[in-house]
């Protein structure tokens, strides 16, 4: 673990451990009865560091148990913790040492005592140690304690506390004895709790709070060894901050100004806050919930590197985001105006949403409002189950209507002040043409629709606006129905360019039948059908779709499957799968009447002469 620069830890991680049992300071004269113990390194270190005071005589009975309140006041000095509640306990007197101890305890959540009680001058257990420590490092419960298995005692680790030591096991905090047991009920030695307190201080993982206040670089040895901050401050450029987790914020105040901020396999499950105008933040395979970019922190910019994923960004000043990482969902207010993303973000919010620039293009463009483009209900009914749009664009001004190539269209449920050049749901009409005839699926009747128009090379030239408010024909369906045996006729034309089919209803049919007023048909072929052929070509699901609405004069024309052969599309067909036709005949009011359903090619006489 690398600490370069000046910086001070919140809640002092390599904290000097006083032990509350010690007197007075061990001189390097005076014997000692660790020697030879399997703590010795433990203990000799923090005698070196001034960590631990022994007894007077110099002793530090490493072998000794820990009742739960010298436990307690360890753990609250580890973690710097110093603010305590109000709390009552039937065995623990206001007027003993140890009721602040357990107050600071009680008031950060670690220790929550039982039918009023802390048993104070109990013996701590090595399974109530885990708990402890487990709490305090924040570690998540894994999904089961098998883990624990290996251990010849596992049955006697109690149910509420094996998955806390199941997550000190996984984290290699605590093992087991050279007998293969736990001893989860054995009381905690003084040694013990050096030991296991003092991996926290080496490897500094899991402790409260930090502020860096120079450049530097604070790293885990590895991914794997992810170092878990409650909230971090860094108040200087310069800082690299590696393999680490932070539980609530990371701040880069105002003095992080002018500088590089990097983050490297950095997940900030809070809000990482930026204040400082003009820092760059560099995200290397981090992972960050929720990005503000306060007010002072105007040009703000951030490489986001592959792997690097921020689920919200909220902008308060102009920004700059480059790099290939994802960025989910943006709000730009009034402050971010103008900033820009190398990769559009998948959602985009807030009151200047339409100034953010992608990938050097505005999101709006500057593009003009354009008269002349006007959106009607189309025919009264042409679709089923759907609005019929009319689109016009024969009283564009003539230099526009001369270079626009074609329109694309999106919705919105609430009309944008410009429009969103970049938003992936733009549906394309067909070119050179002036009126435009399609259906609106009913979840869109009612909603805007922004038209924008393009030129033969894409380019944007203008947009338009328009609040929908568009009837739509609901097919109704009581089965069973009828299915006619007559009365159409499919024959196939062959041209010149290949072959269609031709649909049409009899006359004689159509007059004996005066309750019938429209029909619709499908195909078989149709990719809604083809991957499961005749298993969902039901009238049933023919009629809840959106489907041309023909009148019982019309005739219609179709492409059939076998001109497709070229293409992929008869991969899809089984074996045994064979071309159909539906006609679905309706009344006025759209109830489905019938329906017909026959072969493709059903004469003779529609074989190629």
């Amino acid at each position: 673990m690398n600490f370069k620069g000046a910086m001070s830890l919140g809640l002092k991680l390599c904290l000097v451990l006083s032990i509350v049992w010690g007197a007075g300071s061990v001189s390097a004269a005076q014997s000692n009865d660790y020697e030879g113990h399997w703590a010795q390194k433990q203990i000799e270190r923090w005698l070196q560091q001034g960590y631990l005071k022994g007894s007077g005589d110099g002793s530090v009975r490493p072998d000794e148990a820990i009742t739960r309140a010298e436990f307690v006041a360890l753990a609250n000095r580890m973690w710097g913790i110093t603010a305590g509640k109000p709390v009552e306990f039937s065995d623990l007197p206001e007027s003993s040492w140890a009721y602040d101890e357990f107050s600071k305890a009680m008031s950060v959540g670690y220790i929550r005592g039982y039918e009023g009680k802390v048993r104070p001058n109990g013996l701590i257990t090595r399974q109530e140690a885990a708990v402890i420590i487990s709490r305090l490092l924040l570690l998540e419960d894994p999904s089961s304690a098998d883990v624990l298995t290996v251990f010849t005692d596992y049955n006697e680790i109690a149910d509420w506390s094996k998955l806390k030591v199941a997550a000190m096991v996984n984290i290699d905090a605590m093992k087991g004895y050279p007998d293969g047991s736990f001893r989860p009920d054995q009381p905690m030695t003084r040694a013990e709790s050096i030991a296991l307190m003092d991996i926290f201080n080496i490897k500094l993982c899991g402790i409260g709070d930090l502020t860096v206040t120079g450049p530097g670089e604070i790293a885990g040895c590895s991914p794997s060894e992810m170092k878990t901050f409650r909230n971090v401050t860094v108040s200087a450029p310069g800082v690299i901050l590696k393999n680490m987790l932070v539980k609530g914020d990371l701040l880069l105040d105002s003095r992080t100004g002018e500088g590089e901020i990097t983050l490297n396999n950095v997940t900030v499950e809070g809000k990482l806050i930026v204040q400082g105008a003009g820092s760059v933040l560099k995200l290397q395979k981090s992972s960050i919930s929720l990005l503000n970019v306060n007010q002072g922190a105007a040009g703000f910019k951030a490489e986001l590197g592959e792997g690097t994923v921020i689920a919200h960004v909220t902008l308060d000043a102009a920004s700059a985001f480059t790099g290939t990482g994802t960025v989910q969902a943006v709000t730009v207010n009034d402050g971010g105006k103008g900033s820009s993303f190398a990769v559009k973000p998948l959602e985009m919010k807030g009151s200047q949403k339409n100034s953010i620039v992608i990938n050097g293009v505005s999101n709006s463009a500057g593009l003009p409002l354009l008269s002349g483009i006007v959106l009607t209900q189309g025919e009264e009914y042409k679709y089923t189950n759907a609005g019929s749009a009319l689109l016009s664009l024969e009283g564009l001004p003539a230099d526009v209507a001369a270079a626009v190539h074609r329109p694309g269209y999106y919705f919105s449920k609430s009309a944008d002040t410009a429009p969103d050049l970049s938003n992936p749901n733009i549906l394309m009409l067909p070119p050179l043409s002036q009126r435009y005839s399609f259906a609106v699926k009913p979840e869109h009747s009612r909603d805007y629709m922004t038209i924008i128009l393009y030129d033969v090379n894409n380019k944007p030239l203008g947009y338009q606006v328009i609040k929908l408010d568009l009837d739509e024909a609901h097919v109704t369906l009581n089965e069973p129905v009828i299915r006619f045996n007559e009365g159409v006729t499919i024959s196939r034309e062959f041209k010149s360019n290949g072959m269609i089919d031709r649909i049409s209803i009899s006359a004689g049919f159509a007059s004996g039948h005066p309750e019938l007023q429209y029909y619709t048909f499908a195909s078989n072929t149709y990719f809604d059908y083809i991957s499961e052929g005749a298993n969902t070509f039901t009238v049933k699901d023919v009629s809840s779709k959106i489907q041309l609405l023909n009148r019982l004069t019309d005739v219609t024309y179709s492409v059939p499957f076998d001109r497709l052969t070229n293409s992929k599309a008869h991969v899809y067909a089984a074996p045994d799968f064979h071309e159909q036709y539906m006609i679905v005949f309706y009344d006025k009011d759209f109830s489905v009447k019938g329906y017909y359903q026959s072969p493709a090619i059903s004469t003779d006489q529609q074989k190629k002469p």
